[in-house]
């Protein structure tokens, strides 16, 4: 069974700039980030590790 990592960021930003730099760091980002409840992301690192990147939406 597989599993993810999830990080929560303090902005929609940070999860952009960290979306935009996985593949400086050996990573990938499959796609850009959406809203569903949360404005987050994936990225996988360099050993397969899929991490979401998550900003909880302020309401």
């Amino acid at each position: 069974m597989g599993a993810f990592i999830s990080c929560a960021l303090d902005s929609q930003e940070d999860v952009d700039l960290a979306l935009q730099n996985a593949p400086l760091y050996g990573g990938t980002a499959p796609a850009e980030a959406t809203i569903d409840r949360k404005y987050g992301g994936y990225i996988t690192d360099p050993d397969g590790h899929l991490w979401e990147l998550v900003y909880p939406q302020q309401k």
